[in-house]
C-alpha cells in the first residue's frame, strides 16, 4: 500500500508510483477509447474519478508526502485567522474538494472570504 510505505519511510517507492501511474494512464486510454458508449454521467464521474487519482500520485511523489500520513502536518487551528498561520507558516495550499466534501469546502471558502474582508478593513482603518 502507497500510504502505508509514505507512513513508515517518508515516501513511496518510485517503482510503485511508477506501476500506479501506468495503470491510471491505462485507465484514462480506456475510458477515451470506450467514453461514447457510455452514458454522459457515468463518462463524468470516471472521468472525475481518474482525475483525482493523476490529483492522489502527484501528492505521493512529493517528497514530504509522509507527513501527511505521520500527522506532522495535521491541522491544529481552531479559528480562520490561525488557519492561515498554519497554511502560510508550512507553505500549504488549498487544493478542489474530492467528492463527498464539497459542503465542507464551501462553508471554508465563505469563513475564508469573511475572514478576508475584515481583514481588509482592519487594514484600511489602521492606514488611515
Amino acid at each position: 500500500m502507497p500510504w502505508a510505505q509514505a507512513e513508515f519511510n517518508g515516501q513511496v517507492d518510485p517503482g510503485t508510483i511508477t506501476q500506479l501511474s501506468n495503470d491510471v494512464d491505462a485507465l484514462h486510454k480506456q475510458l477515451r477509447k470506450n467514453g461514447g458508449d457510455l452514458p454522459f454521467a457515468v463518462y463524468t464521474e470516471a472521468k472525475t474519478f481518474l482525475n483525482n487519482m493523476d490529483d492522489a500520485l502527484n501528492a505521493l511523489r512529493q517528497r514530504d508526502v509522509g507527513s501527511y500520513f505521520t500527522g506532522k502536518l495535521a491541522l491544529k487551528a481552531k479559528t480562520v485567522p490561525e488557519l492561515v498561520e498554519h497554511m502560510a507558516k508550512q507553505g500549504l495550499q488549498f487544493a478542489p474538494a474530492v467528492p463527498g466534501d464539497e459542503s465542507a469546502y464551501v462553508a471554508l471558502h465563505q469563513a475564508l472570504a469573511n475572514y478576508d474582508v475584515v481583514a481588509q478593513q482592519s487594514q484600511q482603518q489602521a492606514n488611515r
